[in-house]
């Protein structure tokens, strides 16, 4: 039967609901039909298994829910063995799964502690407690299975340990695993009455339920179990970002979700990549980038490459106005976090360690910068800053993983608008930064001045040293020298100077304004997505404000208090409130 055209996993998902009464049909036609599943029915090929489930579905497609006589009429068309193997494949293949993973794995938790002779009491009291959460045709459906595997086979324990790992875990699982569903099987089988208490072992003599296979119950338990396993998977690549995981699956399809991490991450979660390849087993088409797609155990994060961070544009596709700004929205994002982050991870660290002694005292005297100084240029305000782009750049996920138009009404653009109007009262942080920035860059030259006086000093001294025979030592640990260094290694910070990156959280906000304003001439007033993006350019107007007249209050207090004072991040004179502004102020208009 070369040829056959083979049923689809959801096509056999429609059949679901017609297993009680093959199951019924085969009791009733051999009293030993238990043991035709480890019998004749092997010797069935798949293609006869398909050609009879294709009948059955055609005429379940033309005739609606087919009621006993129009069943009948089928099922004498075929052998028992045909119709215990299709019994079989719908149990092992069918989608929705019969037995839904997240099922099989609460139930295989819960029942490693039982033995095949358990009290039946607890194994009832375990069994049930994942068991009456199934659909109630996959219920009957394994109930029925389990009482005629107990009231028509010779060895139903021989039985329930062959068939138990095809119907939970399948045959890739660890032999551990495919024990225990065996034995869980047995257990069920041999205590099936109370098990499944309300299903009859009486033949059904009316037709199947009127309605379709309901497969709600399995599609939430799905739905649960990508987004569970996908926050865990963001948690671990990118602490911070698992809050956007319900939007994501929300937004956009399951397989864009999946190729959108493997781009950005070069990983995917380990249940989403058993589960696309059964997907691509099945037929399912868009899937060839899977074929190099990898998962990674989270004790080997070291092995990760970096995260790609920009939005993962398909290079043949012609982007929209729109969606070019959204996408560069996201780079300069990304590439201001990057930047901020290895300066403050590669470049701040290594000079807080010169400057508190960690390398040495002669490498801390020629830092040329104090304790003192390295935290009025950089500080916990660098920190602050890079917190707050953190933090939209973990939002920004939800356009750059995926790209393409989300299901919500409101598009990309829409999805960008919330997240600004969202994110615009955290950028008060920016304030303390901007107000000092030009007293840091002052303090900055001040330091290197003093370093390259003592360049100077220390190449005279060594043309002493070398007419006298002495080998002279050039300094390799001054501040600027160790930027030189250290900016090198990185690709962000390769080729600019210290101020050139510390003037970056200056311009941010500007940035965001005028980007949001550039998508407002693209998109049409009556998109649903204008009111928002209006909203949010108003919440990023009024965070500008509030920066600015932090700004003025700081300068304020700078010519009242002195530079070094409002420099100092331990200063009261220094400290804000929540709303950006200087308490100083604050205190003096309170009286």
């Amino acid at each position: 039967m070369s040829g056959v055209l083979r049923l689809k996993a959801t096509d056999m998902g429609k059949l679901v609901h017609y297993i009680p009464f093959l199951l019924d049909w085969l009791k009733q036609n051999d009293e030993y039909a238990g043991e035709l599943f480890l019998g004749s029915a092997l010797d069935i090929d798949d293609d006869e298994v398909h050609a009879t489930l294709a009948k059955l579905l055609e005429s379940n497609n033309k005739n609606g829910n087919l009621n006993s006589n129009q069943l009948k009429e089928i099922c004498q068309g075929h052998p028992l063995a045909v119709w215990a193997r299709c019994v079989h494949t719908l149990f092992t293949s069918a989608s929705p799964k019969i037995i839904p993973e997240a099922t099989s794995d609460q139930l295989l938790a819960r029942s490693k502690s039982l033995h095949p002779g358990e009290d039946p009491q607890k194994v009832v009291d375990i069994l049930k407690t994942d068991l009456d959460r199934l659909p109630r045709t996959s219920f009957e459906a394994l109930g029925k299975l389990c009482v005629l595997i107990r009231d028509t086979c010779e060895d139903p324990d021989l039985t329930a340990l062959a068939m138990g790992s095809t119907i939970f875990v399948g045959h890739r699982a660890p032999d551990a695993a495919r024990k225990l569903s065996g034995l869980v099987f047995q257990l069920m089988i041999n205590n099936a009455e109370a098990v499944f208490s309300g299903v009859s072992a009486e033949p059904i003599a009316v037709s199947p339920p009127d309605m379709p296979f309901d497969i709600s119950s399995f599609l939430e338990n799905r739905t649960e179990r990508r987004t569970r396993t996908l926050k865990e998977f963001l948690e671990w690549r990118e602490p911070g970002s698992a809050d956007v995981a319900d939007k994501l699956l929300e937004y956009f399809d399951f397989v864009e979700v999946a190729q959108g991490l493997q781009l950005k991450y070069s990983a995917l979660p380990n249940e989403w990549t058993s589960e696309i390849a059964e997907m691509k087993k099945q037929g399912v088409k868009g899937l060839k980038w899977f074929d190099n797609a990898k998962t990674y155990p989270p004790n080997r994060l070291s092995l990760l490459p970096r995260i790609f961070r920009k939005p993962n544009e398909r290079k043949s596709k012609k982007l929209a106005t729109v969606d070019r700004i959204i996408n560069e929205i996201v780079a300069t994002e990304a590439f201001y976090f990057d930047t901020m982050k290895d300066m403050a991870d590669i470049y701040v660290k290594e000079i807080q360690m010169l400057c508190d002694g960690k390398k040495g005292p002669e490498n801390m005297r020629e830092l040329g910068m104090t304790s003192s100084q390295v935290a009025e240029v950089f500080g916990s305000r660098l920190e602050n800053v890079l917190d707050v782009s953190t933090h939209l750049l973990n939002q920004l996920n939800l356009v750059s993983i995926v790209t393409s138009a989300p299901t919500t009404s409101i598009g990309r653009a829409g999805i960008i608008a919330n997240i600004f109007a969202e994110h615009a009262s955290e950028l008060k942080v920016y304030a303390p930064y901007i107000s000092s920035h030009m007293a840091a860059i002052k303090t900055l030259k001040a330091c290197l001045t003093k370093v390259e006086r003592a360049e100077k000093l220390k190449a005279s001294s060594s043309a002493k040293k070398l007419l006298g025979g002495g080998q002279p030592r050039e300094s390799q640990n001054s501040f600027i020298n160790v930027w030189y260094r250290l900016s090198q290694t990185s690709p962000y910070l390769k080729g600019q100077t210290i101020e050139s990156v510390l003037i970056q959280p200056v311009q941010r906000v500007p940035r965001y304004k005028l980007l949001i304003e550039t998508l407002m001439k693209d998109c049409a007033e009556d998109h649903p997505a204008y009111a928002l993006l209006q909203s949010a350019l108003n919440a990023v107007k009024k965070a500008a404000t509030q920066i600015n007249s932090a700004v003025k209050q700081h300068m304020k207090l700078e010519n009242l208090f002195g530079q070094d004072t409002m420099l100092n991040p331990n200063s009261s004179k220094a400290k804000v409130d929540e709303d950006g502004n200087f308490l100083a102020i604050v205190n003096s208009y309170i009286g």
